[in-house]
């Protein structure tokens, strides 16, 4: 009875381990989903006010290195 007991406390554990790590991973994920999103609109932004040709891609392939990230 002892050792089925352990067992599943053991299962327990795990599961809510196994649990906390994928929340870890999703929280993480929303982080940088967040930065990529918002720096899309900055370098638009950015590429708008440009003054010259190198002025307005630079920012550009921000935008398309950001979309590569999603």
């Amino acid at each position: 009875m002892e050792n089925l007991e352990l067992k599943n406390r053991n299962i327990l554990v795990d599961k809510s381990f196994k649990f906390a790590v994928r929340i870890v991973k999703l929280y993480i994920l929303s982080k940088q989903l967040l930065r990529s999103g918002t720096s899309i609109g900055a370098n638009i932004n950015e590429a708008q006010d440009a003054q010259s040709t190198n002025d307005f891609e630079v920012p550009l392939e921000g935008i398309f290195q950001s979309y590569l990230y999603l």
